[in-house]
């Protein structure tokens, strides 16, 4: 595998790639069961069970980081009501790396007259 434009730490996880692979495909199967169980119990069409899937998707999509955030117990603070928190993620974006994996040289802004940019 080719680590072209990724930092000199990033190894792939073969083993986290893995059970990712399985968790969609298991919850694929939950979904098929579901319908599977609908159509049986309640003799509906396939065009019923395609509205109410698409109905449970959009659920999901819109409202996935409310149900995140409520199955940890966790809640969005503002800036006031937790400064050093906002200060430790200001604090780790400003160390970052502007060389990120996903930039090249050539997409980078111009840097300002007299400024040095060095390479690794």
């Amino acid at each position: 595998m080719s680590t072209r434009g990724r930092p000199a730490w990033y190894k792939p996880d073969m083993g986290l790639a893995a059970r990712m692979v399985l968790t969609m495909v298991l919850l694929g199967a939950i979904y098929v069961i579901f319908a599977g169980v609908l159509r049986y119990f309640l003799n509906a069409s396939w065009i019923v069970l395609a509205v109410i899937a698409a109905g449970i998707a959009g659920v999901q999509f819109f409202f996935a980081d409310k149900i995140a955030l409520a199955s940890m117990g966790a809640k969005i603070v503002s800036e006031q009501e937790a400064p050093e928190l906002h200060d430790l993620i200001g604090r780790l974006a400003a160390r970052r790396s502007p060389a990120s994996p996903t930039s090249t040289p050539k997409s980078r802004p111009p840097s300002p007259p007299g400024a040095t940019r060095t390479t690794r």
